[in-house]
């Protein structure tokens, strides 16, 4: 049976604590006598305590706004569970730093938690737009000085209330704003959006002034600062020295201060009179940043411009300078694990982290924190999402890129034009945070100073398997088959031109490899990387081996496979082809997608530099080309193949994928040649128009040339 607590709508089931209240009748579209019911997840009383009184006050909002009347059940139901995921993931924070900040004791949190939130505070009643002094007969000055603040604190409550509201009247994060009023259907209009921000404000003061149930272990009768987060009985009484600016809550102070009489920083009236028009309330800087984060260069630390509390454990320290030397040991220490684009990454994600770390201060691996984890993530939300694309932005600081790509977002807007793509994918995101856990462990190994860090909370969420089979295209044979229309494989105009039509026929990559992805679903540098001698006789019939060689690597060991070669392959002179490169001294398969005066080559990559243009210069694919085009062929391979009713256990043997069950991993090997031939059947033929022609291979293959893309910079090989 349900027990109630003194918390209204609060009940305990068991050992779970659930929200359950009674709809107003105001909701004019939600049913008499309905109950909205939700499991917090919790069973801690005081947290479930402190939820329960936010998602009441969230009701109490909803209900007196003029769209009450016009608000479902449905609708209400995905507000509070929004609301009840924030606020478990900002208590799940606040349990974490005090578990592993290493400061649980240190006042100076405290007096940082308490600063920032009453420069939220300041800005959610005096708005985003209000200049305040601070001077004598400031407003804002009397209400901090009212409400017991000591003067020494005052400047730095000043200066991160001016950088604050600075970032709330960005467009970034009045475009966060928008997203999420759109997200429950609230008008935008210039009002709605300004009580947005402000509801947004209350709720990070809220979470920032929390500071009881956050430091446990601080004792807040310190100093005149903390003292003003107790009960109002309990500061009656007391006395303190004061502050000084720079060595907040130390004891070495000067002159005398009294306690006020005050009330909690509590500002109801104020409050209720910037209720929002948003229901919804994030209570992290992190939820807003899922969306497009509100944050404009520069990204500061909390902690950024007060003595950081001892965060590391005594030892050598790696200073700034030497990361570029721990991640070239790092990366020989994986050298038989990581493909060169893997180093790429490492090493892109080691050099900015470093910039973000000189950016906040820091000089060395003792001084990294929690904090600048933080603000790398949030930089990876603020900068273009095709940075990586540009020269001139990959060098750039990472101040510099956040704000140009603010200085765009804003461009866009004036000239009603749709805002360019900010902030790096979650796929993205989780790759670089990986890559920074794997740094700072090799950092920590090699036996330097680093304190503990955590990516929860921080890091995205996975997809859901089924979100990711909805993602991901599928193209049909039928879908396919027009890319073999195009005239590289019905005839184009000559080597330089083959997009244009024509009557010449060459055989190469661009010919071949699409039809290898479309009949067989290998990955695209399986096929691009094969050699002369990975195309086989065996006693089941020519067959291709995919194996690990010297141009490239594969993915895992189950990838390494024996496939047939398809007889449409055969019937259009692939083993002639094979044959004639072999003759010529090439040892690899495709010659024209490597080029010797590249250190490292990448013929996947080459081959979709030289075919996709050529797919999107066609009409019937100008606007109608699935995503990650060649990737999407394997997926449709493998879909056609289940719908034909092939066992999925062969598809993965064909496909070079990690079987799943037991038999599949244990106890059976992979599909042999002739069961794959019989399955393999099951695809349609999608070439069957092509006519066989004379082998006809490129002039620079032919006369062992450079390639004309050789040589040259991205980009530059479309240049006549």
């Amino acid at each position: 049976m349900a027990t109630r607590h003194d918390t209204s709508n609060l009940e305990r089931r068991g050992h779970t604590f659930y929200w359950r209240a009674r709809v107003p009748t105001r909701f004019g579209k939600v049913p008499r006598q309905a109950r909205l019911s939700f499991s917090l997840r919790l069973s801690d009383h005081h947290k479930a305590a402190y939820m329960a009184r936010r998602l009441n006050t969230l009701l109490a909002d909803l209900t007196v706004r003029p769209t009450a009347a016009m608000t479902t059940k449905d609708q209400l139901d995905q507000l509070f569970r929004a609301e009840i995921e924030r606020m478990t993931a900002h208590l799940d924070d606040i349990a974490f730093a005090v578990r592993r900040s290493g400061g649980v004791d240190d006042v100076r949190e405290m007096e940082a938690d308490i600063e920032v939130g009453w420069a939220y505070r300041l800005i959610q009643l005096f708005g985003t737009t209000r200049a305040l002094s601070f001077e004598a007969d400031c407003p804002g000055r009397s209400m901090l000085l009212r409400h017991g603040i000591p003067e020494p604190h005052v400047a730095t409550i000043a200066e991160t209330f001016r950088a604050e509201q600075a970032e709330g009247r960005s467009p970034v994060f009045d475009r966060a704003v928008r997203e999420q009023m759109a997200d429950v259907g609230l008008t935008d209009t210039l009002a709605n959006r300004e009580r947005a921000k402000m509801e947004l404000y209350r709720a990070k003061a809220d979470a920032l002034l929390n500071v009881a149930e956050r430091w446990p272990m601080i004792d807040r009768k310190q100093n005149a600062l903390v003292a003003t987060t107790l009960p109002e009985e309990e500061r009656a009484s007391l006395v303190f020295t004061a502050d000084s600016a720079d060595e907040a809550g130390s004891d070495d102070t000067t002159a005398e201060t009294y306690v006020r009489d005050q009330h909690e920083p509590e500002l109801s009236v104020a409050e209720d009179e910037e209720k929002s028009a948003l229901p919804v309330e994030p209570t992290s800087d992190d939820e807003v940043a899922e969306a497009v984060p509100p944050t404009v260069p520069p990204i500061e630390t909390r902690t950024a411009e007060r003595p950081e509390p001892e965060a590391a454990p005594a030892g050598r320290v790696l200073h700034l300078e030497a990361f570029e030397a721990s991640y070239e040991a790092l990366a020989r220490n994986n050298r038989d694990n990581w493909t060169p684009a893997t180093a790429s990454d490492v090493r892109m994600l080691v050099r900015m982290f470093r910039d973000i770390l000189e950016e906040n201060g820091v000089s060395h691996s003792g001084e990294i924190g929690q904090q600048h984890v933080a603000a790398l993530r949030q930089h990876l939300n603020l900068i273009p999402t095709r940075y990586g694309q540009s020269s001139r932005l990959r060098i750039m600081k990472p101040a510099a890129l956040r704000a140009f790509a603010a200085h765009e977002i804003a461009r866009a807007e004036r000239r009603g034009e749709a805002p360019p793509k900010v902030g790096l994918s979650a796929a993205t995101i989780r790759k670089h945070l990986g890559n920074l856990d794997t740094f700072l462990n090799h950092v920590r190994a090699s036996g330097y100073a680093v304190a503990d860090w955590s990516l929860k909370s921080l890091r995205p969420r996975k997809p859901k398997a089924g979100a990711i089979r909805l993602a991901q295209e599928k193209p049909s044979p039928d879908q396919v088959r027009p890319i073999f229309d195009l005239p590289i494989f019905m005839g184009c105009r000559d080597a330089t031109n083959r997009h244009v039509p024509g009557d010449a026929v060459f055989h190469g990559g661009v010919y071949y490899l699409p039809m290898l992805f479309a009949y067989l679903g290998a990955r695209r540098n399986e096929f691009a990387g094969l050699e002369t001698s990975d195309v086989l006789d065996t006693q089941h019939g020519p067959a291709i081996h995919i194996r690990a060689n010297v141009h490239r690597s594969i993915k895992n060991a189950q990838s390494d496979r024996l496939l047939p070669v398809p007889p449409e392959l055969m019937r259009l002179g692939f083993l002639d082809y094979v044959e004639t490169i072999r003759k010529m001294g090439y040892r690899q398969l495709f010659p024209e997608l490597f080029s010797p005066l590249l250190k490292t080559n990448d013929p996947g990559d080459r081959f979709y530099k030289d075919f996709i243009p050529i797919v999107k210069a066609s009409p019937h694919f100008s606007s109608d080309l699935w995503k990650r085009s060649i990737h999407a062929l394997r997926h449709g391979f493998s879909d056609t193949m289940k719908q034909a009713g092939v066992d999925t256990a062969i598809i993965s043997d064909i496909a070079g994928r990690l079987g799943e069950s037991e038999t599949a991993l244990r106890y059976t090997n992979v599909a042999g040649l002739p069961l794959i031939k019989e399955q393999l059947e099951k695809y349609p033929v999608i070439t069957g128009h092509l006519e066989a022609r004379p082998m006809r291979l490129l002039p620079w293959v032919e006369n062992k040339e450079l390639p004309p893309w050789a040589g040259k910079k991205p980009g530059d090989r479309f240049r006549k």
